[in-house]
């Protein structure tokens, strides 16, 4: 396993150089394209290629029930580079409540999880998501509590409310 534990490779290229990194910007890149955006091109900014992000490796289904590593977790906490660089999936606040899913193909970690592109992901543990201060809650109380192993989703799909259910492997 590659150092940071993180089983992908990020790609960067800079000024027509190459570099590799597992998290992200590492201190071999130059400074004048630290933190730059991807330009397309070797124009100065940053290309970035996501070599063997494969979210659909990290989560299982079992009993309806899907599955996560904590590490797995840890890492993209860590150093989100790989969600918003290499997964596509997003969520849209909606004003009627809730986040909307776009983009989640099979490539990415939410259709991984369960989620399908229009999708309205309303609560967590029964936990409205309706602003992004109630949102950074439910995130404090999963995550940074680390003792939950397991939660749900409630989801409203074509006019439906579903239940996903998941689990945290320790």
């Amino acid at each position: 396993m590659p150092p940071g534990g993180l089983e992908f490779e990020i790609i960067l290229a800079c000024n027509g150089q190459g570099y590799a990194t597992t998290t992200g910007w590492n201190n071999s890149v130059p400074t004048a394209c630290n933190g730059l955006q991807d330009t397309g091109g070797d124009t100065g900014g940053a290309d970035q290629t996501c070599v063997g992000w494969n979210p659909a490796s990290r989560v299982t289904l079992s009993g309806g029930v899907r599955r996560v590593s904590k590490s797995f977790i840890d890492q993209l906490a860590a150093s989100p580079f790989a969600l918003t660089e290499c997964d596509g999936a997003r969520l849209e606040r909606q004003t009627t409540g809730g986040y909307k899913i776009v983009n989640a193909t099979t490539a990415t970690l939410l259709y991984q999880l369960g989620l399908r592109n229009n999708d309205v992901v309303l609560k967590i543990n029964n936990q409205t998501l309706n602003s992004m201060s109630e949102a950074a809650k439910r995130y404090a109380d999963l995550y940074l509590a680390g003792n939950v192993l397991s939660y749900s989703l409630q989801i409203r799909r074509n006019g439906t409310l579903q239940t996903l259910s998941y689990a945290v492997d320790p």
